[in-house]
């Protein structure tokens, strides 16, 4: 085959290939790449629903200036000037203020509009009393005149009057509203820890009467801006559309169907979505925003997600060029036969088409595994994030209950109960007036010994809570308080905030929270007969003006407590004695319980306490956050399979779960690992304000999972996780790696297969090629290689039995003249053989003069050599000049020319012309010398001899005997052709002729005529 021809081959080869590769992206890319668009634009809608709020645009514009000012901080105090995507916000101030590590302002700028350092400096100096200095300012008599001073920068700084309750609402890294002035402010403040240990607190104010409701989405499109995409917000009150450039250009037909397709989306329930199909652009219409006036619309064209067509043209071309090169390796290199063998081509294509089609064609299979398996992995971690945090919130609720199980256990205990008893005694003695007591004053001894029972009694009850966890020095009684109550008003009552127990003699009455477990004691009365209660342990109603305030005070507590958790359940709360209930105060949520206490079937005792949640959430966070540090750094994957080592996902380092709980109370940020996520902070506080659950997945790059829980029992802290998914595309990565390595190394296996499947058949295909050219070249002795079992061992010992009688044929084929191969090739000349027939033919003898001689003295070896060197040359000359070799007899060579061709007188010449050529050959060897007698006539030829013993076919009759005698007439001297006055006729115009006179020729009874032929021997 020529190149042309097998360059058409190759190409058709790439282009089968390349046909299976578009029909396997028919089937399946387009689908994959229209899913794919349709997750991407409902990825950004949710990113537009969350994203597109004044809240969130102004914290995620101050987090990115908090955690700017580490780096920035000495430019933007020397530049006395804003950032420039903070002067995107709405009309505002911006102040920057400076302290060092005692707390003391050290800086203050107004980057925009003014504000006054003296509320700066009071502001400070409030914060780092209550966040760090653990001080109650706003409860404590002493901080009377700072509170009122900040009251009054705060009125002036607002416009309106203000009190401590509206200083309480300034939370860290949440926007405050005030209606001043007539306008809707809003007061904007968070601080950042700096390197050298002091703090920068920046504080800005909004005028948010004058802004648009649609102002938050245009400036989320101005700040996001998508090349290629179409982006717009819905506004189903208006009937308007606020987008970008892309969505502007669409023409109004367009903008209509989306109008109707938002229409129905509005009025649908919040967690619907649609799916608009308008020509070459497919989009989604997202849920409703928290704006329920709003909705969210992406539109992305036909190319979005699509490779570009140059990378498209480049893997085609590399493509091409190595099936090419294979083609051209497996052709030339392999079969090395360049393009000539087609079967081993033909099988070639079959293999390599029947080894590409599974792959090409289950390509999506292998990308739907990959997917599958990274899907798979991503929701793994989701539930592993949501369970965390889920489990976090649920353990709240646990370690709380916990707290009080120990507390009880501490109680109940005999040596806890052993010291009540002796302090019932001390007392008892000192209101029967012992002497021995009195001598001491009373306030002071019951002071001593109240405290080191009751104040020892709060620092066990959170012990066993506090192990590994580095507190400050002022939090390890946690309880708020803590009141035992016995018999005969005997009372112990536990004030954290103080770190002062009271006595029976001096309890305040007006606490809420000795009101509130009073409420529960007067309640749980109710429930027992009296006999189950221990002498004297029955509160005493009180009578006249003093039962008229006490029951004032008890109604009061009960609606204060209704107010926090509703008048559904406080019935409930009164009747739950051994549970845990809690509610709300100005200064945050409360836990609470009491429990009675039970000596030989008696209630001697009713125990409450109440905790401050906001403390107890810190300690269950620090250990939770602490303990899970520990479980990070301690698990270690195993491998428990084969599979295992190779599988790429025990490899690759997952990276930690960040876990992170604001506290809205007090605006401080509590994380597990040693760096924070100022997006998850951002969602956290988002999701304090909103009180819903947040789910998200970055729609950029998908590389992150966050989830953000309001605590159903963990009410003071938001809990949110982040995890990282990029470790999943690395381990996508690297088993679309080892699966394309397997994928090439089982194609240069297969393809190996293949060729050897070719060669195969090729090869001895090959051999037996070359044994036939062998055959051809008359080489009888060739052999081919038969050691194969199969068929093509078959052929090759059948070929060599084949070549052998062929050889044994060829050997016996020169033992017999040509006319005997004729014969033995024709069956009908066979026949007519057998039958014989009578023919004209020239009859030439030929006879070698001195070779008796010659072979009497010379050795046999140059004997037969001589021989066959002459026999040679008469064999050919005869072949050439038209004669045929019929035998040899007796030293004579007898030639026959038939005149069925050429004529009596043209075999005739021709056999002057050999005598001439022979005669020529000889004219220089002086050891022997042909000489020739010719005659013509007809003659009988045939098979002579019967089949059983044996068949010679040759000619007889008369002219045959002539010639042999005019042979023996000739002499090599004088005249070395004789022939026969019929030969002489033919040839007397050619060749001089001499008669001979020699009488008659011995076997004929008549005489003949016999002439001398001269013919030229030489130059």
């Amino acid at each position: 085959m020529r190149l042309p021809a097998a360059l058409f081959y190759a190409l058709l080869f790439v282009a089968v290939l390349f046909c299976l590769f578009k029909i396997e992206g028919n089937l399946a890319g387009s689908v994959d790449l229209e899913q794919k668009r349709l997750q991407d634009a409902y990825l950004m809608t949710e990113k537009m629903r969350g994203e597109a709020n004044l809240d969130y645009q102004l914290q995620a514009a101050f987090n990115v200036f908090r955690e700017g000012l580490v780096d920035d901080l000495s430019l933007l105090l020397g530049m006395r000037e804003e950032p420039a995507f903070l002067k995107l916000l709405p009309s505002h101030t911006l102040s920057l203020a400076v302290t060092d590590a005692s707390g003391s302002l050290k800086d203050f700028v107004n980057l925009a509009g003014s504000m006054n350092e003296e509320f700066a400096r009071q502001f400070i100096r409030i914060d780092q009393q209550t966040s760090v200095e653990q001080k109650e300012v706003f409860l404590e008599p002493e901080y009377i005149g700072q509170i009122e001073a900040a009251d009054r920068l705060l009125t002036e700084f607002l416009g309106i009057s203000t009190d401590r309750t509206a200083y309480m609402q300034l939370r860290a890294s949440r926007m405050s509203l005030f209606d001043a002035r007539g306008h809707l402010l809003g007061l904007y403040w968070d601080s950042q820890l700096l390197p050298d240990g002091g703090k920068a607190y920046f504080f800005s104010r909004f005028d948010l009467s004058a802004l648009s409701d649609l102002y938050p989405a245009r400036m989320y499109l101005k700040s996001n801006p998508h090349k290629r995409a179409v982006c717009a917000f819905y506004d189903l009150q208006r009937g308007l559309f606020v987008g970008n450039q892309a969505f502007a250009a669409l023409p109004g037909k367009t903008i209509a169907g989306i109008r109707d397709a938002c229409e129905e989306i509005g009025r649908g329930d919040d967690g619907n979505v649609g799916v608009l199909p308008t020509g070459d652009l497919l989009g989604v219409v997202g849920r409703r925003m928290m704006n329920p006036g709003m909705v969210p619309v992406v539109l992305l064209d036909s190319e979005y997600a699509r490779p570009s067509s140059t990378g498209v043209t480049a893997s085609l071309i590399f493509f091409s060029a190595v099936c090419l090169a294979l083609f051209f390796f497996v052709q030339s290199i392999c079969f090395a036969r360049g393009f000539r063998m087609t079967v081993g081509r033909a099988l070639l294509f079959a293999s390599l088409a029947a080894i590409s089609m599974p792959f090409m064609m289950g390509n999506s299979i292998f990308r739907l595994i990959l997917n599958e398996a990274s899907e798979s992995g991503r929701l793994k971690l989701e539930r592993n994030l949501h369970g965390q945090i889920r489990g976090i919130d649920v353990g709240a609720r646990l370690f709380h209950a916990n707290v009080l199980q120990n507390f009880k256990r501490q109680i109940r205990s005999p040596k806890t109960l052993q010291q009540l008893r002796q302090e019932e005694r001390h007392e008892a003695k000192l209101k029967a007036g012992d002497n021995a007591a009195a001598a001491v004053p009373a306030s002071e001894t019951l002071n001593i010994a109240g405290g080191d029972l009751i104040q020892k009694v709060a620092v066990e009850i959170f012990a066993p809570f506090m192990e590994g966890l580095d507190l400050v020095k002022d939090m390890h009684r946690k309880a708020n308080a803590i009141i035992i109550m016995g018999p005969d008003n005997f009372t112990r009552y536990f004030d954290r905030f103080k770190s002062y127990t009271y006595l029976t003699r001096s309890l305040p009455e007006t606490d809420p929270i000795f009101l509130i477990l009073n409420l529960y004691r007067r309640t749980v009365e109710k429930f027992f007969r009296s006999d189950q209660l221990a002498n004297g342990l029955a509160l005493q109603p009180k009578h006249g003006r003093a039962g008229e305030i006490e029951l004032f005070k008890f109604e009061e507590i009960k609606k204060h407590v209704a107010a926090s958790v509703g008048n559904e359940k406080v019935y409930s709360m009164l009747t739950n004695f051994e549970g845990l209930n809690s509610f709300r105060t100005s200064i945050g949520l409360v836990n609470f319980a009491i429990f009675p206490v039970w000596i030989n079937n008696v209630i001697s005792y009713f125990c409450g306490v109440s905790w401050d949640e906001f403390v107890i959430s810190r300690i269950y966070l620090g250990r939770v956050f602490a303990s899970y540090r520990r479980g990070m750094i301690d698990s270690q994957k195993k491998l428990d399979s084969v599979f295992d080592l190779v599988d790429p996902v025990n490899y690759v380092v997952e990276p930690p779960l960040k876990l992170q709980a604001y506290g809205n109370v007090r605006g401080d940020m509590l994380f597990s690992g040693e760096k924070a996520s100022s997006r998850l902070g951002m969602l956290l506080k988002t999701g304090q304000r909103t009180r819903r659950m947040i789910k998200l997945q970055t729609p950029d790059s998908g590389e992150a999972l966050y989830y953000v829980l309001p605590g159903r029992f963990f009410n003071l802290y938001i809990l949110g996780g982040l995890q990282s998914t990029a470790h999943l595309k690395q381990i996508e990565d690297w088993r679309a790696l080892i699966l394309f390595m397997g994928t090439i190394l089982f194609i240069i296996c297969a393809s190996l297969a293949a060729v050897n499947i070719s060669r195969s058949v090729s090869s001895p295909l090959e051999h037996l090629l070359w044994g036939i050219s062998r055959i051809e070249r008359s080489d009888f002795s060739v052999r081919l290689l038969a050691s194969r079992e199969d068929e093509f061992g078959s052929i090759s010992r059948a070929f060599n039995v084949m070549a052998r009688r062929l050889r044994e044929r060829d050997t016996l084929g020169k033992f017999v003249s040509p006319a005997v191969r004729r014969l033995a090739r024709n069956p009908e000349l066979f026949q007519q053989a057998r039958a014989g027939n009578e023919i004209s033919a020239t009859i030439l003898f030929a006879a070698l003069e001195g070779f008796d001689q010659f072979a009497a003295s010379a050795p046999v070896q140059q004997v037969q050599s001589l021989l066959e060197s002459v026999l040679e040359q008469f064999y050919q000359q005869a072949a050439l000049s038209g004669g045929e070799v019929d035998k040899l007899i007796g030293g004579k060579l007898l030639i026959v020319f038939p005149h069925q061709n050429a004529g009596a007188h043209g075999a005739a010449v021709n056999a002057a012309n050999f005598v001439e050529t022979i005669l020529r050959s000889f004219c220089d060897n002086q050891l022997i010398r042909p000489v020739f007698g010719l005659n013509s006539g007809r003659v009988i030829s045939g098979i002579i001899g019967t089949p059983s013993v044996r068949m010679d076919n040759t000619i007889i009759g008369d002219p045959v005997n002539v010639a042999a005698r005019l042979c023996s007439l000739a002499r090599s001297a004088d005249r070395p052709v004789m022939i026969s006055e019929t030969v002489a006729a033919s040839l007397k115009h050619l060749y001089p002729i001499e008669k001979v006179d020699i009488g008659s020729i011995r076997g004929k009874s008549q005489e003949v005529e016999v002439f001398a032929l001269k013919v030229r021997a030489a130059g």
